[in-house]
């Protein structure tokens, strides 16, 4: 397989202990999913406003 990932899922967990239980625990267990790579923020550099829900 060639090129981009074929899906990217942002995460919002608690803390790192709970990435890994769903990592462990549930994504890296689904039919299908052969390979994972996570990035992780350092730091927040602005804060998250969400998404504009009005389009």
């Amino acid at each position: 397989m060639f090129g981009d990932p074929d899906f990217l899922l942002r995460v919002a967990v608690a803390d790192l202990a709970a990435y890994e239980r769903f990592y462990s625990g549930t994504l890296s267990g689904l039919p299908g999913v052969a390979q994972v790579t996570s990035h992780f923020a350092m730091k927040a550099v602005k804060p998250d406003v969400g998404l504009p829900l009005d389009a």
